[in-house]
């Protein structure tokens, strides 16, 4: 056995060491996909939820749940029996209950709602700007804060007596406001507007 035989030959070495990934940068390329997915899910149940609160609120009406202190008047009354079973297309299917209140509803157009006896609607200053519908005078707002899940607006007719609060939901056109400005002016007593303090 020569010397020459007895060397050895090194494998060659790698010329760039290999770097290591840090720890926190593996945790950061795991964590991040998985945020990601978990605030996808968590907006998709919210979204649900938003929903089936739409719906609920739909159902149960705009303007069920709202005060109406003076709902027993016999003006609000005489005031329900007068308007009609139809308006533009929108069918009376109202209860008896809660107490003068009227719907409307129409597939797939939400439905049109009235509430007589109603508070003093607070929008209603020296500034607002009123619409004269069939010799009523009716103030037009939009729901405060976020609109309504079915999109309308409030009209409340402010120069009779028991405040007559609508709801009309959009694309509902102002047929109910007219119905119901006639049956204003023929059960219910005209007033002064109380533009508040």
């Amino acid at each position: 056995m020569s010397d020459a035989d007895d060397t050895t030959t090194e494998a060659p070495r790698d010329k760039a060491p290999r770097t290591r990934r840090s720890p926190a940068f593996l945790a950061t390329a795991v964590a991040l996909p998985v945020a990601v997915l978990a605030c996808f899910i968590a907006f998709l149940i919210l979204v649900q939820q938003k929903q089936g609160d739409a719906r609920d609120a739909a159902e149960a009406g705009h303007l069920k749940s709202i005060a109406a202190p003076s709902s027993g008047d016999a003006g609000c009354a005489a005031l329900l029996g007068a308007l009609p079973a139809d308006v533009d297309g929108f069918r009376r299917t109202d209860t008896a209950d809660p107490a003068g209140f009227a719907r409307w509803t129409k597939d797939k157009a939400g439905a049109v709602e009235l509430r007589c006896g109603t508070d003093r609607p607070a929008e209603l200053s020296a500034t607002a700007k009123l619409q004269i519908i069939n010799g009523v005078q009716w103030l037009q707002a939009v729901p405060a804060g976020a609109p309504a899940p079915d999109g309308g607006a409030y009209w409340t007719a402010v120069d009779h007596r028991p405040y007559v609060t609508l709801w009309v939901p959009d694309g509902a056109g102002t047929s109910a406001v007219q119905a119901t400005s006639d049956a204003i002016r023929a059960h219910l007593q005209q007033a002064s507007l109380d533009l508040g303090k």
